[in-house]
């Protein structure tokens, strides 16, 4: 989940020169020279610069109108796309294999892929997770990078608190996905798919009731994809009373929650159903089998 080494020496070579102009710009540190100045200081004082760049971003652009560093234009590009920072809090819900999933703690959550640079996320705030970080979130080419200066807030979450932020995490991958690059446009979910993740529990069907409603209005592939999924829902508990009261080796059909056919076999109970469902509601029905166990 880290970048290459060479594009993370590109980033402290474009970031902590810009460390030490603001640092100078500011008077919070008048007397830094050079970058490797940077190492006589105490990690308070360097917050305190980075802070304060954030606060003041004018100093992005006089840093590269004067680039001191002598930056290419390239380089400089990189660093006008600083401007773009995201600071403040943050939740770490997921260390994958690319990158740490890291989530806003603003509504509507949003879920970013975030690349380390030299130790891994996992090295610096440990593998406990989920974890609130305090960090920036920046641009870098075609990543997003935190700057290298992160802290964890000393808290611990009970089971109500993981349950809600992984179903943040949830709701923002499946409307937006995880977002990765600041400069793409954040991706839609089809229809289909937020149907899916609107019905994954009952929980999420009620809170969710009014977007199910119009989406199923929205096409006939969405409405019976719905009524599918409900079927396959309401058979479990059917399965249940049927296999309490020794009911076996039949066939059923559910539609709106209710059994409107059954037969020894699927084609029989499909041939009653026929006979009185509507013809525009028949493809709704679900079917499943009661077996002996």
């Amino acid at each position: 989940m880290k970048l290459p080494e060479a594009e993370v020496e590109l980033f402290y070579k474009l970031f902590n020169p810009l460390l030490v102009y603001a640092g100078q710009q500011t008077g919070l540190a008048p007397h830094l020279a050079s970058p490797q100045d940077l190492r006589k200081l105490t990690l308070e004082q360097i917050i305190e610069i980075r802070n304060a760049l954030y606060d003041q971003t004018r100093l992005f652009d006089s840093f590269m109108a004067q680039n001191p560093a002598g930056a290419s234009a390239t380089e400089l590009e990189i660093v006008a796309g600083w401007k773009n920072f995201m600071r403040g809090m943050f939740y770490i819900i997921r260390y994958q294999k690319d990158y740490a999933v890291f989530l806003t703690s603003e509504a509507p959550a949003k879920a970013y892929g975030v690349r380390a640079l030299y130790s891994s996320f996992e090295e610096m705030v440990g593998a406990n997770l989920p974890l609130a970080v305090n960090t920036v979130l920046l641009p870098f080419k075609e990543a997003i990078i935190c700057d290298g200066l992160i802290s964890s807030y000393s808290m611990s979450f009970g089971s109500g608190i993981r349950q809600s932020l992984n179903e943040a995490y949830q709701r923002a991958k499946s409307q937006i996905g995880i977002i990765t690059n600041f400069n793409s446009s954040e991706k839609r979910q089809s229809d289909m798919d937020l149907l899916k993740f609107y019905l994954r529990t009952q929980a999420s069907r009620e809170e969710y009731a009014a977007e199910i409603y119009a989406l199923t209005r929205k096409s006939r592939d969405l409405l019976v994809f719905y009524h599918q999924e409900m079927g396959k829902s309401a058979a479990k508990s059917f399965k249940k009373h049927f296999n309490m009261i020794g009911i076996q080796n039949a066939w059923f059909g559910i539609l709106e929650g209710m059994i409107i056919a059954s037969g020894k076999t699927r084609p029989e109970a499909e041939t009653r159903a026929l006979e009185i469902v509507p013809a525009d509601k028949r493809e709704l029905v679900y079917y499943f089998p009661v077996n002996k166990k």
